[in-house]
């Protein structure tokens, strides 16, 4: 079994997780499950495999419920989010971390279904902008600036 931390969440059994992961991809309380297994078909129909576990209270450590989604995910594979009411954890073998904690903070609703179909589009959203070339291009600027403003300076003080 994975990480001891995973076992430590409130209410949560993880052989009853996998168990129950083996019937759907969703572990929640029966009110929320239509809502998220609609998520996953449609995260399915775009090549990800999605599972989902709700845990319904958060747990003291929001690395807990990472550590459940890697427990999981080691024994699953493709990708597991377990989320709480005001915290997310996943695991991929697709995804890389960035990706996945670009997803996991992106702003919250306070809606499971919600937070949880904005984490899946935040997997496949493009990068943001790539700051490597952006500072690149504002250093060779700032070189171009300072030459032709020292150029102007020297010119000018040679026809005095």
């Amino acid at each position: 079994m994975g990480p001891m931390i995973a076992r430590q969440i409130a209410g949560v059994d993880v052989e009853s997780v996998l168990e129950e992961l083996s019937d759907s991809d969703v572990v929640a309380p029966a009110e929320l499950a239509p809502e998220l297994e609609a998520i996953v078909a449609e995260a399915a129909d775009q090549g990800t495999d999605l599972q989902i576990i709700v845990v319904e209270e958060n747990p003291p450590l929001a690395e807990q419920l990472r550590d459940l989604a890697t427990t999981v995910g080691q024994e699953q594979g493709g990708t597991v989010l377990a989320v709480s009411p005001h915290l997310m954890g996943s695991n991929s073998d697709t995804y890389s971390r960035f990706e996945l904690e670009a997803a996991e903070y992106l702003p919250r609703s306070g809606d499971t279904a919600t937070d949880v179909q904005a984490f899946v589009e935040g997997l496949d959203a493009p990068p943001g902008p790539d700051f490597t070339a952006l500072f690149a291009v504002l250093a060779v600027l700032t070189v171009v600036v300072v030459a032709v403003g020292t150029a102007v300076n020297l010119r000018g003080r040679t026809r005095r």
